[in-house]
């Protein structure tokens, strides 16, 4: 993200494109959340909104509130095997760069 706010026509930091790829992530690993709960629990959204209200989730019962909470525990360790994958492709991208790269560096 440093190289996109460094190249940032509007300067350094305007124009808020160094925060385009933390909402693509953010998206993304979401959409992997929902998806995992909407094919794993019968409305889920309704339920997952009824969990992260407290004064509804101290209306659930305790069951279906420790059923709901490992459901989403679940979904969010995918979000973290996803993350690992991107963080290792970024590593493997940024290894690939020929050294002496650099903003201050000139050509």
């Amino acid at each position: 993200m440093t190289a996109t706010a460094v190249n940032n026509p509007f300067g350094r930091t305007g124009g808020g494109f160094d925060l385009i790829p933390a909402l693509i992530a953010a998206a993304v690993f979401g959409g992997i959340v929902n998806a995992w709960l909407e094919s794993r629990v019968a409305d889920s959204g309704v339920l997952v909104d009824r969990l992260m209200t407290p004064g509804l989730r101290q209306g659930m019962a305790p069951a279906e509130l420790a059923k709901l909470t490992d459901a989403l525990a679940a979904a969010l360790h995918d979000v973290y095997w996803a993350v690992a994958a991107v963080s290792l492709l970024a590593l493997a991208l940024a290894l690939r760069l020929p050294a002496g790269l650099g903003p201050g560096r000139k050509s």
